[in-house]
């Protein structure tokens, strides 16, 4: 079960990967924004902020699947099943808890697993975005701008708040995987 999990991580992560790409591939254009001008006018700005947006928000969305599950608190179902079949010796220097840390754990931390989730896919795409508009500081035609980081960022923050909107009447019992 768990090379299972650890396949479906490995792609997970294989299209996060394949999605920075193609940011990447779009910043890489030179002179694209004469380009698009040509073609847009007037729309021009405001097509390619959206683009940026939704850019982002599906990178978010996807960083946020990838990270899913990767947060496992002592105490926890998931906990236990990642500890099945060890000894109780190497389960208490595994950092087995009680009852009462096994009750507070589930009851509390499951909102702060999802959190610390989120923030971790926030802050990868944070870094990303920012490292694309240095990126594109290099490219012919092309300019590095914090305003852009800013318009990506509403679309991380989108994403993450739709991933939250969705999940938190879609969560699945505690330690199966997510």
């Amino acid at each position: 079960m768990k090379k299972i999990a650890d396949l479906s991580r490995f792609w997970r992560w294989l299209i996060v990967l394949v999605w920075m790409l193609v940011i990447f591939l779009f910043s890489s254009q030179p002179h694209s924004g004469r380009e698009s001008e040509k073609y847009l006018r007037e729309l021009n700005v405001p097509v390619r902020k959206f683009a940026h947006v939704c850019e982002y928000l599906i990178l978010s969305i996807l960083l946020r699947w990838a990270v899913n599950g990767m947060l496992v608190v002592r105490g926890t179902r998931a906990h236990e099943q990642k500890h099945e079949g060890q000894s109780s010796d190497q389960q208490t220097s595994a950092g087995a808890c009680d009852i009462k840390s096994v009750e507070q754990a589930n009851s509390s931390s499951n909102r702060s697993i999802h959190a610390l989730e989120s923030a971790m896919a926030f802050a990868i795409a944070a870094v990303y975005a920012a490292s694309d508009e240095w990126h594109q500081s290099f490219i012919p035609g092309r300019s590095s701008n914090c305003t852009d980081v800013l318009v990506d960022l509403v679309g991380v923050t989108i994403g993450v708040l739709l991933w939250f909107l969705i999940s938190r009447n879609h969560r699945p019992p505690d330690g199966a995987e997510r």
